[in-house]
Parts: C-alpha cells; sequence; structure tokens
C-alpha cells in the first residue's frame, strides 16, 4: 500500500509502496509465474506497485504545478524482520 507522509517543516511530501515476495511456491502454469522458484508475490504487492506507478506518473506529469517536493520510495521485504 502506499503511504503519503507530509512534514510542515519541509516541503516535500514521501510516498512509498512495498514491493516484496512472499516465500511460497507458484502452483500454477501461468505466464506471468514467478520466474524465481520459492517465492512469489501472493499478497497484493503487484497491484501496490502498479497504483504506486501510475502516481508517480501522475505526480510527474503535475511537477510543474505542485508546490512541493516529492520523493518516491519502493520498500522491499517490510515484511521480514531484520
Amino acid at each position: 500500500m502506499a503511504y503519503i507522509i507530509k512534514d510542515p517543516s519541509y516541503e516535500i511530501i514521501a510516498i512509498r509502496a512495498d514491493i516484496d515476495v512472499l516465500p511460497i511456491t507458484e502452483q500454477n502454469n501461468k505466464t506471468y509465474k514467478s520466474k524465481h522458484e520459492g517465492v512469489m508475490h501472493a499478497c497484493g504487492h503487484d497491484a501496490h506497485t502498479a497504483m504506486f506507478i501510475g502516481a508517480c506518473k501522475v505526480l510527474y506529469n503535475m511537477r510543474n504545478d505542485l508546490k512541493v517536493n516529492v520523493k518516491f520510495f519502493f520498500q522491499e521485504a517490510e515484511e521480514r524482520f531484520g
């Protein structure tokens, strides 16, 4: 999921999306099956990434109208500890 964080002391907005995979072996033969054995995108992160890239594109196209700087962060492995 993407989050928007605005700090009033800075003119920066940060948007983050999670992009990791889960340790699950995919049990199908679809063309979009994971190319890496033992891991798959099974928890909605593909949708998060797609929405995030859409937000990046929209905000980039609006960059001359924005009164803040926008930082985009992809966070991998946010579900793992350590």
